[in-house]
């Protein structure tokens, strides 16, 4: 598994499932050399401006419950039933998966693991 560190949360959905994508999922931002290394390891990152900013982003979806854990990844971190907060610092692990659908193309996605509140 891979490991994504020191990014920051612009949205979180670890504790409940997101209502749209009815998954789990967290997306951050990165800075410009985190998007570059992280494209580099294949992970799909998008650009978006924001505030006339060009911003990097990644999202991590999954089916399961992703384990939080804090600075001692040993023990599970409570979140107390909220959210990842905006802007909070994180690393996350996660794998890559291939998948294929009939009568579509095959791909590759990288599904949400951990993460660890920093």
């Amino acid at each position: 598994m891979a490991v994504l560190k020191e990014v920051k949360v612009l949205f979180s959905n670890v504790v409940n499932v997101d209502d749209f994508s009815a998954k789990y999922q967290v997306v951050v931002s990165l800075t410009e050399d985190q998007a570059a290394d992280a494209e580099a390891a294949g992970l799909k990152v998008k650009t978006k401006e924001y505030d006339g900013k060009t911003q990097y982003q990644v999202t991590f979806k999954s089916k399961f419950r992703p384990r939080i854990v804090g600075a001692n990844p040993s023990k599970d971190y409570d979140l107390g039933g909220a959210e990842l907060g905006r802007g909070s610092q994180v690393s996350i692990q996660y794998k890559f998966r291939e998948w294929s659908a009939p009568g579509k193309k095959a791909g590759t996605s990288h599904d949400l693991v951990a993460v660890q509140v920093l």
